[in-house]
C-alpha cells in the first residue's frame, strides 16, 4: 500500500460525514440516479451473470449502489474502511465489510467486484497489487467494473485536491491521472481481458477512463483491429433505431466472448467482427439487414489488413446467418455464437426492442397496433415451437425463455406490461 493511499484513507476515515453530506447533495440534484451511466453499465453487466450471483462493491460509502443491485437479484457484499461509512450502509439495510483492497484478504470468491472511483486514489503499483487481488478472488469468467480519470484534461499526472463540487471533504486527497495505455499496460500484467471501454465526462468536467475486465483466458484481440472497429464502425450504430444501436452490439459482443470462451482454438478477431457488423445496415433495411451488413463489412478494405480471404468469407457467412428468422442453421460456429448471443436474454429488453422495431417498419403505426404486433412476432419467436434458435446451453436465457412464454399466455396482460415499460421509457427520455 503507498503513502499516498494510506493518507488518502485517513483522510476519509477521519471526513466520512462531510463526504456523506457532499454525496446527499449530489443524490437531490440528481433524484433518478437509477437511469445514471453507472447504474445501466452496472446492470447491463450484471445481466451477463446468474442471478444471485455473488457482488463486492469496493468503497460503497453509503451504499446506494449496492442497494440497487441488491434489488436487481444479486448477493451483494458492500464495503467501506471509514466507521461512518459502515454506519450508513447499515441504515441503508444491508450488511458491509469494513474492507480495504491494499491491505486486507478477500475471503470469499465473487463473480463480480466493483471498484467505481476507487483506482483514482491509487499509483500503478497499487492498481496492480489489486487487480492481481481480485483476479484471484473472482469465479471463472468473473467481471471487474472500474473507473479512473483520464489525464487528457489534466496539467498534471497527481495532486493533492479536494474538489469543490463533487464529494468535497474540506481536505486534500491524492489523486493520480492515467492514460488509456497507462491503464492497458497494466492489465496486460494481468491474466483479464478488456471486454468494455469507454469515456465519460463527470461532474467537474474530468474525462473518466471506464472499463469492465473479465477473467478468462487470454483473447488475443488485435489492438488495432479494435482501436479501427471503435472509431470507424461503432459510430455508424448512430443511424439505427433505439434497439439496434451501440448499446446492444455491445452486449452482442460481451455475449459473444462468453460463449466463444467454451470452444477451444476460436479466433476472438472473427468473433469480435462479426458481432461488430453484424446490425451495421440495419437503418438501411431492416428486413434483409443481415445480407446489407455482411456486404457492408466485405466492402471494407480496411479489414484486409487483418484477415486472409477465407476468413473474410467466414466473418461474411455468420453475419448473413445471424438472425432468429434464418430458413437455415448457421455454416460456421462463428454464425452460431453470434446468433445465440443476438438473442435477448431480458424480457424488458425484448418489450422495447420489439416496440422499436415495429415502429422502424410501421411508422404509421399507433401504440396499440405496434403492441399487437409486438405481441404476434413474439409469441413466432419465443412461443412454444417458437423459431428462435440457440446454440449454446445458457441459464439467463433459459429463465428468459420460461418468463417470456408466461407473459405470451395473455395478451391483455402482456400489452399492460408493454405499455407501461414504454411510456417509463419515454419520460425517462423527455426528463
Amino acid at each position: 500500500m503507498s503513502s499516498q493511499n494510506q493518507k488518502t484513507v485517513e483522510a476519509y476515515q477521519e471526513k466520512a460525514k462531510q463526504y456523506l453530506a457532499s454525496v446527499d447533495k449530489i443524490n437531490a440534484m440528481n433524484p433518478k440516479k437509477t437511469n445514471s451511466l453507472l447504474y445501466r453499465l452496472v446492470k447491463k453487466n450484471l445481466e451477463l451473470l446468474p442471478k444471485n450471483s455473488k457482488v463486492l462493491e469496493v468503497g460503497s460509502a453509503n451504499g446506494d449502489l449496492s442497494l440497487y443491485i441488491q434489488k436487481l437479484g444479486y448477493n451483494v457484499t458492500a464495503s467501506d474502511v471509514a466507521d461512518d461509512f459502515i454506519d450508513e450502509i447499515l441504515k441503508n439495510g444491508l450488511r458491509p465489510i469494513r474492507f480495504n483492497l491494499l491491505e486486507d484478504r478477500l475471503s470469499k470468491k465473487y463473480h463480480c467486484v466493483i471498484c467505481w472511483k476507487v483506482f483514482v486514489h491509487f499509483t500503478e503499483k497499487d492498481i496492480l497489487k489489486a487487480m492481481t487481488k481480485i483476479y484471484d478472488s473472482l469465479e471463472k469468467s468473473g467481471i471487474l467494473i472500474f473507473n479512473v480519470i483520464s489525464d487528457e484534461t489534466k496539467n498534471t499526472k497527481e495532486e493533492w485536491i479536494d474538489f469543490p463540487n463533487e464529494y468535497s471533504i474540506g481536505v486534500d486527497r491524492y489523486f493520480r491521472y492515467y492514460s488509456k495505455k497507462e491503464i492497458d499496460d497494466i492489465i496486460a500484467n494481468t491474466s483479464f481481458q478488456i471486454l468494455d471501454f469507454h469515456r465519460e465526462i463527470g461532474v467537474e468536467k474530468q474525462q473518466w477512463l471506464v472499463y469492465v475486465l473479465k477473467k478468462g483466458a487470454k483473447m488475443n484481440l488485435n489492438s488495432n483491429l479494435q482501436y479501427y472497429i471503435e472509431q470507424n464502425v461503432f459510430p455508424e450504430y448512430k443511424k439505427n433505431e433505439p434497439a439496434h444501436r451501440l448499446e446492444h452490439i455491445k452486449y452482442v459482443i460481451d455475449r459473444s466472448f462468453k460463449f466463444a470462451q467454451t470452444i477451444p482454438g476460436i479466433n476472438y478477431n472473427i468473433v469480435y467482427v462479426v458481432a461488430a457488423y453484424h446490425d451495421i445496415g440495419h437503418h438501411i433495411d431492416p428486413k434483409r439487414h443481415e445480407i446489407v451488413s455482411a456486404d457492408i463489412m466485405q466492402k471494407d478494405e480496411e479489414l484486409k489488413k487483418f484477415f486472409s480471404e477465407d476468413e473474410l468469407k467466414l466473418i461474411k457467412e455468420a453475419i448473413e446467418d445471424h438472425r432468429a428468422s434464418s430458413d437455415h442453421e448457421p455454416r460456421s460456429i462463428y454464425g452460431k455464437i453470434v446468433s445465440t448471443a443476438d438473442r435477448n436474454n431480458s424480457v424488458e429488453s425484448c418489450l422495447e426492442r420489439s416496440y422499436y422495431y415495429g415502429k422502424k417498419l410501421h411508422p404509421e403505426y399507433s401504440d396499440n397496433e405496434l403492441f399487437n404486433r409486438a405481441y404476434e412476432h413474439l409469441k413466432l419467436k419465443f412461443g412454444e415451437n417458437g423459431y428462435a434458435k440457440f446454440f449454446f446451453k445458457d441459464e439467463q436465457y433459459e429463465k428468459f425463455l420460461t418468463d417470456i412464454r408466461k407473459l405470451l399466455f395473455d395478451k391483455k396482460k402482456f400489452i399492460e406490461r408493454q405499455r407501461k415499460h414504454i411510456k417509463n421509457i419515454k419520460a425517462r427520455k423527455s426528463d
